[in-house]
């Protein structure tokens, strides 16, 4: 991993004839440097040929961010990209961004819109596979689907003394711990608040949802997760639990499954943000995701609302049926939900 290895190490590893290996870097200007200036001491090492090496780039549509390619990252990966690779895998859930660039790409080169087309290949889903299709909307007593509001959940949203909360976002949480008398597995994905640290962050909203549904009698186990870490409370007195450094969220759920304090007939609700929008199964052998809230405020990319709404979506339909779920219920604004919606 080019962050923790010295540059001269990696260079070690490059040399000699027979020599190559896997770097890994993260997306970083300063990392993508450092991979350039190995790179092209590994290829000028060829002796008569220049060596070859393949660049893969995942979640490659969140690394073009601008039409224009201003950003400095982006001029960095294009140099990167420059040093010739002989195979370019670009890796997304969402590849549109990835799909446009091509077509612009080659209309601006030929200017022809014969040479735009794009060729791909889908790969169907396996029939126990829960997808976005399979998502319902929250549904309130008069029948009608609930929405969120753009900009409705903010900081200053607060219902019961529980920060990013309103009548909507508690009703979401009372049809989840409703369901928990006679189902189990019960899973809430909350990403509604960004704070971490500031007040009124995910932590307090945490504590808050906690002592609400305690004050009525039914027990929830809260988690949240952020780039510092993952923490647990199974209890109001009990104390939060830090998650050793390199647990994932999946072995955290097996761990709250299988603990007396926890266990699968007792529902869990996991607080995350920039941890949910990318890249994170959240689920356990026997706890998949039955609710979630999701409110992204204005000026984020539908890449980012698609792919944090595919963390409601898993491997697994036939194991939320047998916890006696049928669908994974759903809360965020109209324009988010039906966006997503046509662009799967």
């Amino acid at each position: 991993h080019s962050r923790k290895v010295h540059d001269l190490l990696i260079e070690r590893c490059f040399e000699g004839g027979k020599h190559g290996g896997c770097l890994v870097i993260a997306d970083s200007i300063a990392q993508a440097c450092k991979a350039m200036k190995c790179l092209e001491k590994y290829q000028q090492n060829g002796g008569q040929g220049r060596r070859k090496f393949m660049l893969l780039i995942d979640e490659s549509d969140a690394m073009r961010r601008t039409q224009s390619k201003t950003q400095a990252f982006e001029r960095t990966l294009q140099r990167l990209e420059s040093l010739g690779p002989c195979l370019t895998t670009m890796i997304s859930a969402t590849p549109l961004v990835n799909m446009l660039e091509i077509v612009t790409d080659g209309l601006n080169s030929s200017g022809r819109w014969e040479d735009t087309d794009v060729e791909f290949f889908n790969l169907d889903p396996l029939e126990d596979y829960n997808g976005l299709n399979e998502l319902q909307s929250l549904v309130g007593d008069d029948e009608k689907k609930i929405f969120l509001e753009q900009n409705e959940l903010t900081s200053k949203s607060e219902f019961a003394g529980i920060p990013w909360m309103n009548e909507k976002a508690i009703a979401l949480y009372d049809h989840a711990l409703d369901a928990s008398a006679s189902k189990k597995g019960i899973l809430v994905l909350d990403c509604s608040c960004p704070r971490v640290d500031a007040p009124n962050n995910t932590t307090d909203k945490a504590e808050g949802v906690q002592r609400y549904y305690t004050d009525r009698g039914k027990d929830i186990v809260v988690v949240t997760i952020a780039g510092k870490g993952i923490k647990v409370r199974f209890s109001v007195d009990g104390e939060w639990l830090h998650q050793p450094k390199g647990h994932t969220i999946g072995m955290v759920l097996e761990a709250i499954d299988h603990d007396e304090r926890g266990g699968l007939k007792t529902p869990v609700a996991v607080f995350g943000y920039t941890k949910m929008r990318r890249g994170i199964s959240f689920r356990s052998s026997g706890r998949v995701p039955t609710h979630m809230l999701m409110n992204h405020g204005r000026g984020h990319n539908l890449s980012t609302v698609l792919q944090t709404l595919g963390r409601a979506t898993f491997n697994g339909r036939s194991l939320l049926k047998a916890n006696g779920i049928e669908n994974v219920t759903i809360l965020t604004t109209y324009n988010d939900f039906r966006a997503c919606d046509k662009l799967m």
